[in-house]
């Protein structure tokens, strides 16, 4: 064998030794990657059972936050039908007692004509006079008493729409009018006055329950919030039409909201009340009453010091 030949085997016999440590770090790789492979899909089925355990749980944890927040949503709707109950008491309370004086005035002045009579001492004079006041307390009465029977009407119309909530088409000045009526027992407490503006002829159709728990959620929030002093406060609703749409503007003279609270205040349980009553719900409610199931816009205005001032837009609007 030549020496051209042993070296060319030499050469030959060190590629096949380099080919078969090749393949056996291969080999040897391979069942490393193998290894690897199989715990990474051991811990990716744990990841997996792990994320799902997890999402249960959170799936669980919202639907148990949503049904606490339907509770406290029904509470605070049950507590504007306890405020209306509290503004029917408050406002019928008046006309019914100053019927109930003149009734009585009038059934002395009957009593004393009656009385007259059988003495046989009537006179021309004393049965004009009595009859005339007879007929004063009648009219005193009567006026009072159909006083107190539109009360009762506002009041069954906003207490039938807030439970039973459907649209229809309600003049707009007429049903702010009976909203605030119904709250007026709170803001007398607090010495607050609201004036309502606006074109008497607009209506909008709507859902008048809805409509109503909006402006009594902004009343109240006003009167939590808004005027923390004994000071004496003014409220003023403006509304108009903007193309087809309604556009309500609700402003206080009150405390106001600080730049930072206004960009949490249709959040969920946020409250400055905490511990104090407040739900941190108002708003909330207000906001998906209003974007949700009215289809509307809502937007904050306020300065701490300045009041505040909240504009509604709402679809919906009735022209003539």
């Amino acid at each position: 064998m030549s020496t051209e030949t042993e070296k060319q085997l030499r050469i030959l016999r060190k590629q096949l030794e380099r080919s078969e440590a090749d393949r056996a770090e291969l080999e040897i790789n391979k069942e490393k990657g193998d290894a690897l492979l199989h715990n990474v899909i051991i811990e990716l089925r744990e990841s997996k059972q792990d994320l799902e355990s997890k999402s249960t749980l959170l799936e669980q944890a919202l639907k148990e936050l949503h049904s606490a927040q339907d509770v406290l949503i029904q509470s605070e709707k049950m507590s504007a039908l306890g405020q209306l109950v509290a503004g029917v008491a408050h406002e019928v309370n008046t006309p019914i007692g100053v019927g109930v004086t003149a009734a009585s005035h009038m059934q002395s002045a009957t009593q004393s004509l009656l009385d007259k009579v059988e003495e046989n001492t009537l006179t021309h004079s004393f049965a004009s006079t009595s009859v005339l006041h007879i007929q004063e307390c009648a009219d005193i009465v009567l006026r009072n008493l159909l006083r107190a029977a539109d009360l009762i009407n506002n009041f069954k119309q906003v207490a039938v729409d807030c439970s039973f909530q459907s649209n229809r088409v309600f003049n707009i000045n007429e049903y702010l009018n009976s909203v605030i009526i119904s709250v007026k027992s709170l803001l007398d407490k607090r010495d607050v006055t609201v004036s309502i503006d606006g074109p008497l002829e607009l209506s909008i159709y709507s859902d008048p329950g809805s409509f109503a728990q909006v402006i009594t959620n902004f009343v109240t929030n006003s009167l939590a919030h808004g005027f923390v002093s004994n000071k004496p406060g003014h409220i003023h609703i403006d509304f108009e039409a903007q193309g087809d749409c309604l556009c309500l503007r609700y402003r206080d003279d009150g405390a106001g909201i600080s730049a930072t609270h206004i960009k949490q205040i249709y959040e969920p349980f946020f409250t400055t009340r905490r511990g104090e009553g407040g739900s941190g719900l108002g708003l909330n409610i207000v906001f998906n009453i209003i974007v949700n199931k009215l289809k509307g816009s809502i937007h904050c205005d306020s300065e701490l010091g300045e009041g505040c001032c909240f504009t509604v837009i709402l679809p919906g609007l009735q022209t003539a």
